[in-house]
């Protein structure tokens, strides 16, 4: 036993109650770091599920209305539509020019030309890309009126992307109404003169009424090419002139020859005043006669119709006739019968 140095008492007792508190003490701090590392899991997720909540109401309430998405829309359509109609107006009447010109000169395809095209109406996409939107603008269209955090909403941008992809493709769709303004055989036309400048295609025409008295005398020389008799025969027929008389001359394709046609207007002789402007339309008609094929490819295929409704006529008038026309005829006994019933005679 310890006793004190004074009073001689033992102090045993003293020390054992001191220990016993001290131990409690770390006892209870204990516990509560434990009760402390559980509860934080627990604080940690309601601060986090309080935190989303928090987020979830402020998107409710930052989600644009029906009609701000509606305005949003028309105001992304509406620009894009005259833009659509602007490029494919500039590309189809640019592609058309380089087409007439660069291309009949330098033998560019149809595609080059419209790449071309393209490039024009890109350049101008570029120039008046901005006067497009402050037209649109002066239209008076109605503003949505988003704020900062809406426009960076995933749904305001898909809206006006659809309302862009729209006006696009109905813009577009209204720029093809200008090939209703755009010449197909005006090509055709010039391609055939710069054919034949190239290639030195030349023929002449000579007219003349001292010939034959009751007659006048067309005569075209030139290369021989396909067509170009069926040409100068349309020409003809256009100004109500008959043919009297067709000759010519043997020569493969390209190589020159001679035509020779007797004509009668109302059973005589041309007047000399319309000789001239006979002989300028003979003459186109020759150069080209690309036109004058294609019509009798078109007559050609007319008649097969004709004959083909022709055959189908026939054969209907043929059915009609057989239901109008009943035929009945009496029922002829035949040998055996009839010796059956005459009497035989001794």
């Amino acid at each position: 036993c310890c006793r004190h140095p004074l009073h001689g008492k033992s102090t045993e007792p003293v020390l054992c109650t001191s220990n016993s508190f001290m131990a409690l003490l770390r006892r209870s701090n204990l516990r509560w770091r434990n009760l402390m590392r559980a509860s934080r899991p627990l604080a940690i997720s309601l601060a986090q599920k309080r935190a989303c909540s928090g987020v979830h109401a402020d998107a409710r309430d930052d989600r644009p209305t029906p009609e701000q998405m509606r305005a949003h829309f028309v105001q992304s359509m509406v620009p894009m539509i005259g833009f659509g109609f602007m490029d494919n107006t500039v590309m189809i009447h640019a592609g058309n020019a380089i087409d007439l010109t660069l291309g009949v000169t330098f033998g560019l395809s149809t595609m080059a030309a419209a790449a071309c095209g393209q490039i024009c109406s890109d350049v101008a996409g570029v120039s008046f890309g901005g006067m497009i939107e402050a037209t649109a603008r002066k239209l008076g269209l109605s503003s949505p009126g988003f704020d900062g955090d809406q426009m960076s909403r995933a749904d305001v941008k898909r809206t006006g992307l659809l309302g862009s992809v729209i006006g696009v493709i109905m813009g577009c769709s209204l720029g093809l109404c200008n090939l209703l303004l755009i010449d197909s055989e005006t090509k055709e036309r010039k391609l055939e003169m710069s054919t034949d400048a190239v290639n030195g295609v030349e023929y002449t025409v000579s007219i003349s009424n001292a010939e034959k008295e009751d007659t006048t005398a067309i005569i075209v020389e030139g290369p021989a090419g396909k067509g170009l008799l069926a040409s100068i025969l349309n020409v003809l027929m256009e100004k109500d002139i008959a043919i009297y008389e067709l000759s010519s001359t043997a020569a493969d394709y390209g190589e020159f020859k001679t035509r020779k046609i007797l004509v009668t207007k109302n059973g005589e002789q041309i007047a000399d005043d319309e000789i001239e402007d006979l002989a300028k339309a003979v003459l186109g008609a020759a150069k080209h006669p690309l036109r004058t094929t294609q019509l009798l490819r078109v007559q050609h295929n007319l008649q097969q119709e004709r004959d083909d409704l022709k055959h189908q006529l026939e054969v209907a008038l043929a059915q009609l006739e057989k239901l109008q026309i009943r035929v009945s005829k009496r029922n002829l006994p035949t040998t055996d019968e009839a010796a059956a019933d005459c009497p035989s005679t001794v």
